[in-house]
């Protein structure tokens, strides 16, 4: 079984704007409620690529309780732990550029803490525990490292964190990690122009302890440094890019679905470009279809 782990969950509030004017009253001409949250967004595309998941985290109040039934509709098993004060809601505005206002509502205590703990420590030999996104600021920052260190069985762990986050769970040799372009400049403090340049610090992430490590690359596409003692570089098909929200978690799903199907490296990693992609041109997180689509079209430009 894969499950997904997002601390924090959100509805999000998708806005298509024509033109934003910040100072100005703006009124959109389409506006959606999704789920939200990168763990989220891996299990909304796990579900789709019918690969068995269920999200874990944490909810509250009637926020909580609407994310719950939105989840429930997209098919996404979830067992989210009831906390304090409000599942956040996050305001997206999509115009000429991209624009987010991310909150912070929900109130997590140790007593909350423990129940994940307890449940964590349920999951079976062979799971897949994929870990998303950012810990809220009242929490202590070494939670991943503590959650992990607890588990004591054969787990394949993923990590999509960014800096400290992600390198503090590096000795604990997890399955992959997937930083971004910026993500990795900021861990090393250098700029990366180029996919070899993106291989060069991958590897060094893998010395580490990383056993396979991804880095998207924006429209210049990604990298993996496998643990097949290999790498790979794919471009990104060409296509409108609506939003980039949920993008990273798309290719971190597309790759653990190939992983679960018993693909090479090689070609988990496509299918999860194939999905990062699909997921850039929809409005929301991508379907079944629209993966397939592009998965077609990726292989025939990296030919």
């Amino acid at each position: 079984m894969v499950y997904t782990l997002t601390i924090s969950p959100s509805l999000d509030f998708i806005n298509e704007v024509k033109q934003f004017e910040i100072g100005k009253i703006n009124r959109s001409y389409d506006s959606i409620y999704e789920p939200g949250g990168k763990g989220i967004n891996v299990s909304i595309i796990l579900t789709e690529l019918e690969i068995p998941n269920i999200a874990l985290g944490f909810k509250a109040n009637f926020t909580g309780q609407y994310l719950t039934e939105l989840l429930k509709y997209k098919k996404v098993r979830n067992e989210l732990i009831e906390a304090d004060g409000f599942t956040r809601i996050n305001v997206k505005i999509n115009s000429e550029s991209e624009t987010a206002i991310n909150t912070n509502t929900l109130i997590i205590d140790d007593l909350h803490i423990n129940l994940m703990k307890d449940r964590i420590r349920k999951l079976s030999d062979n799971d897949i525990l994929i870990i998303s996104g950012n810990i809220p600021s009242a929490l202590n920052q070494d939670l991943y490292e503590t959650l992990i260190k607890d588990i004591n069985k054969n787990i394949k762990i993923v990590v999509d964190a960014e800096n400290k986050l992600l390198i503090n769970t590096l000795k604990y040799k997890p399955f992959l990690i997937k930083p971004n372009r910026e993500e990795l400049e900021n861990i090393f403090n250098i700029k990366i122009d180029n996919q070899n340049e993106a291989i060069t610090y991958a590897k060094t992430l893998q010395s580490m302890g990383a056993q396979n490590v991804i880095v998207s690359l924006d429209k210049d596409g990604a990298i993996i440094v496998g643990s097949d003692g290999k790498s790979y570089s794919l471009k990104n098909i060409e296509g409108e890019v609506v939003s980039s929200v949920g993008a990273g978690d798309s290719l971190i799903a597309g790759f653990i679905c190939g992983i679960e199907r018993n693909y090479s490296i090689k070609d988990a990693f496509t299918l999860g470009v194939a999905c990062a992609n699909a997921t850039a041109f929809s409005k929301t997180i991508a379907d079944k279809s629209s993966i397939n689509q592009v998965l077609s079209l990726l292989k025939e430009i990296n030919n």
